[in-house]
């Protein structure tokens, strides 16, 4: 059984490119666009129904690291890199 994931985003484009990247990889997908719309999906998740996307934060000066770990396949989910 695949994983299911949530994608939340207003970006339309950013939406489609994430979801698009997850269901090649072979993740169920699930998106929103709205608040509505992501309440309703953040309940399925909260029954255990959906896996949200985890989410690391990184300081900028780890940017080589965290593209290293990248390229290496030790990311799961996404990196965030903060000024």
């Amino acid at each position: 059984m695949a994983v299911r994931v949530l994608v939340v985003d207003d970006a339309d484009a950013m939406r489609e490119a994430v979801r698009r990247v997850l269901s090649d990889s072979g993740y169920e997908v699930d998106v929103a666009c709205t608040l509505a719309e992501a309440r309703d999906l953040l309940t399925l998740a909260r029954e255990g129904k959906i896996t949200p996307i985890p989410t690391r934060d990184r300081p900028l000066n780890e940017a080589q690291t965290a593209l290293d770990d990248l390229r290496a396949g030790r990311v799961v989910g996404r990196t965030v890199l903060s000024v």
